[in-house]
């Protein structure tokens, strides 16, 4: 709880009105101890959604505005978010390494925080400068940055 205050990321907080397990007031102060975190009440008893509940489609809806996700007017809210947060079909993985490029982490850096391997991390490089039409780690940091994707 001493560290909530120094977090700098910017912060979604969603909590059950009637949560069973954990108050709704206690993740009222939680949130409000995180500077500029953003909390959202969902009408639900559950301590962990159901996918059968109204909350869920609300809580899809929250996730989606906070990563700034547009999705066509035509689509189901629960359509996957892959389709709209990763460009140019970067899988995850590649979506979350590209991050760390724009980042400034060298390769080493980066399979040390995913407990993978320096060659992956290679490969998956490869396959970002490919995807992104990038020559070069620093074209991909560039195109990650412009984009909104560095971490």
């Amino acid at each position: 709880m001493d560290l909530l205050p120094k977090v700098q990321a910017e912060t979604l907080v969603m909590h059950a009105r009637d949560d069973a397990r954990i108050s709704w007031e206690q993740g009222r102060q939680f949130a409000a101890l995180v500077p500029n975190a953003r909390f959202v009440t969902l009408e639900s008893k559950n301590h962990v959604l159901l996918e059968s509940e109204p909350a869920w489609q609300v809580a899809l809806a929250e996730v989606r505005e906070f990563l700034g996700v547009v999705l066509p007017s035509s689509l189901p809210v629960s359509a996957p978010l892959s389709d709209f947060v990763n460009p140019d079909s970067l899988t995850p993985r590649e979506f979350d390494v590209l991050g760390l490029i724009a980042a400034g982490k060298s390769n080493q850096d980066i399979a040390s925080e995913f407990f993978i391997s320096f060659n992956t991390v290679t490969n998956h490089v490869k396959n970002i400068l490919g995807k992104t039409g990038s020559a070069n780690r620093t074209e991909a940091a560039a195109y990650a940055i412009a984009r909104g994707f560095s971490k």
